[in-house]
């Protein structure tokens, strides 16, 4: 009988926990710097409860990109003037094999320059959607 009362306590704590729509300390902090009081809002409502969930999948997926997009243009920089150095560096190497290692570098750049710029253009489009969204609140 204890184990039977045991299991039912622990399944309906379970599901409380699953189906509550109170939002972590984490998620708190964040409607907090993005100045939303959840105080003033009706988290009954599940319309509601959706669209603070749309936001921080966006500011998610928004930081996301832009960190990536940064990184990669930061590697492309540094990969540019590396590879221009290698390249122009003629007199210590005779064979050209510094002159071919920074043409790989000057590739190399270019398609991480190439990755970039999608990223940053899709996170200042996430940013636009989530300041849409937070419009509404």
């Amino acid at each position: 009988m204890e184990a039977k009362t045991l299991l039912i306590s622990l399944f309906i704590l379970t599901s409380h926990y699953c189906l509550s729509q109170n939002f972590n300390e984490k998620e708190n902090k964040k409607f907090h710097s993005l100045k939303i009081d959840l105080n003033k809002i009706d988290l009954n409502n599940q319309e509601n409860i959706s669209n603070l969930n749309l936001i921080l999948r966006k500011d998610k997926f928004r930081r996301i990109n832009k960190t990536l997009g940064i990184t990669l243009a930061i590697h492309s920089l540094v990969s540019t003037v590396l590879g221009i150095a290698l390249v122009s560096d003629r007199k210590g190497d005779p064979e050209g094999m510094a002159s071919g290692i920074g043409s790989v570098m000057l590739v190399g750049s270019a398609i991480s320059g190439g990755f970039s710029i999608p990223l940053l253009i899709v996170s200042s489009k996430r940013k636009k959607e989530r300041d849409e969204l937070l419009k509404l609140f």
